[in-house]
This record gives structure tokens, sequence and C-alpha cells, in this order.
């Protein structure tokens, strides 16, 4: 055991190692992005930067293209990017992954409501104090029989509610 917990820490060292030599070629790359995104619309807004590049551009005619298009592609790409940012998540409408806490009624501590789908919907109640049992139990027999003597499936696929125990094995 000593010697797995040993393994996954080294490996969780050897991940922030290469994630931190790894930190300045992302920030050169994002910088070069912004600095490229920026030319365009300099060269929109200031007449004095887009004076200086087209004398520049005069003496390297392709360097003129190569720039502006890589310049309209880092504008693109930092649009896109904040759009798709911007957009909410999309759920699966057969999907519905919800669950709920109830309070009690009496006799239980709690009620757990979870609908794995549109037509998929599971209710359980723990019985007064079967919370403590479940938790206190050290094995998984035991942890198996606490569950089975608290906890009660009250709704199951979309049926009617009933309070019929669960079978036992």
């Amino acid at each position: 055991m000593a010697e797995l917990i040993a393994a996954v820490a080294e490996a969780v060292v050897a991940l922030i190692t290469a994630f931190c030599e790894a930190m300045p070629a992302i920030v050169r790359a994002l910088l070069y992005v912004a600095a490229v995104a920026i030319t365009v619309v300099a060269y929109l807004v200031s007449p004095k930067f887009r004076a200086r590049k087209q004398q520049e551009w005069k003496a390297k005619p392709i360097r003129k293209y190569l720039e502006v298009a890589s310049s309209v592609i880092c504008v693109a790409a930092v649009i896109a990017f904040s759009v798709w940012l911007m957009l909410p998540e999309k759920k699966d409408p057969d999907t519905v992954d919800d669950w709920a806490l109830e309070k009690g009624r009496e006799g239980e501590d709690l009620r757990v409501m979870i609908q794995t789908d549109l037509t998929n919907q599971y209710k359980f109640a723990v019985k007064q104090g079967g919370i403590t049992n479940i938790l206190g139990t050290k094995t998984f027999s035991e942890l198996s029989n606490a569950i089975r003597q608290n906890v009660k499936v009250i709704k199951r696929d979309g049926t009617n509610e009933s309070t019929q125990p669960r079978p036992s094995k």
C-alpha cells in the first residue's frame, strides 16, 4: 500500500513538473497570439502604425500578406474562443441526471430522489438514525445489511408511490 501511495505521489509531482516546464512556452504562445491579433486592429485604428507598416511592406511585399493573414487568423481564434466560452452548456434532452433531497417524513432522516432520464425516477427514504448506522459499518457485509435495514425504495421507474420494503437477497 505504501508503494502505491508513493507511486501516486511521484506521478502527481511529475505532472506538476511537466506543467511548470511547459508554462513558458504556453505564455510565449499566448503573447504571440495577442501581439499578432493586435496588429490588424492597430493597422485599422492608428494612422501612424498604418504608415509605418506600409513602409515596411514596400521592401518585403510577401511579408504583408503573411502578417495580415496570421493577424486575421489570431483575431478569429480569439473571437471564436470568446464565443465558445459564452455559449451555454448543452444537455441531452433524453437524459436529466438530476437528484434532490427532501425532508424526511415521520420516522425518516431524509428522502432522496434520483432521476436518470425522463422516465426513470427513483425515490429512497432513509430511516431515522439510518445514516449513522450506515456510516458506522466496517465491512462490506455490514454495509449491505445496514443499507437493507435502513433504506427503503419508495418509487421506482415511474410507478406509483409505495412503501414496500426492498426484497432481501
